[in-house]
């Protein structure tokens, strides 16, 4: 996070959220997000910025959206729409290293 957070002109932080609540051992064991874990993240962000969820389940897609919890409330998180489209500039790539363990 601490790379995001180096981002002065971020506006749009765009973050997979492929699993609901009750599949949250399964988001944890294969690296992907649930909404406890998307809060988690967000409340480490110290910069401003537009959230878009993606990579909702189908199925799961209005339980999900109604489980976001805690600081990921702050940020209001919403889906990113097949069609949506947003205006941005990749100033430069940088590769991103996960913890090993999120636990």
């Amino acid at each position: 996070m601490e790379v995001i957070n180096a981002i002065g002109n971020l506006r749009y932080l765009i973050i997979g959220t492929a699993f609901c609540e009750r599949d949250r051992d399964m988001a944890v064991v294969s690296w992907h997000l649930c909404p406890s874990l998307l809060a988690g993240e967000l409340a480490r962000l110290s910069v401003p910025a537009e959230g878009f969820m993606t990579h909702l389940k189908p199925g799961d897609r209005t339980v999900t959206m109604s489980q976001p919890t805690g600081m990921a409330r702050r940020f209001l998180p919403k889906v990113l729409r097949e069609g949506q489209v947003s205006g941005f500039c990749a100033m430069h790539h940088t590769r991103i290293t996960l913890p090993q363990d999120r636990r």
